[in-house]
């Protein structure tokens, strides 16, 4: 069976939930920090093994949520994003108890934006 990427991202960009079994779901992993634990957010963020996973920084305002917050998402290999989660533990930031609602704002905050470009570049 040969799918096409351009079926492929179709698919994705359409918000369908169905995904061909050639595309693996990826884990992932969300966490909530205070502006005060940026910097330790940043030592994880930029560790060599986490920072080649996808990694998204939201303010919580801009998911509509009314907290004062940055959501981290990481999302990659299982492997990395385990890492990430031992290393947020003991920077003492904790994984959020909201992740699917936040994972599903910001994937179609991004689906959205991907619409938007398709439509400038037609």
């Amino acid at each position: 069976m040969h799918i096409k990427v351009s079926n492929v991202m179709s698919i994705i960009l359409n918000g369908r939930t169905t995904i061909p079994k050639l595309v693996r779901e990826m884990a992932y992993a969300i966490f909530e920090a205070n502006k005060e634990k940026m910097n330790d957010a940043n030592t994880v963020i930029n560790d060599d093994i986490v920072s080649r996973q996808s990694i998204v920084i939201r303010e919580a305002s801009a998911l509509g949520v009314d907290k004062d917050i940055q959501i981290i998402l990481i999302e990659g290999a299982d492997e990395a994003v385990a890492r990430a989660k031992d290393m947020f533990k003991d920077k003492d930031i904790k994984e959020s108890t909201e992740a699917d609602v936040f994972y599903k704002k910001i994937k179609e905050q991004e689906s959205n934006a991907a619409s938007g470009m398709g439509m400038i570049f037609g």
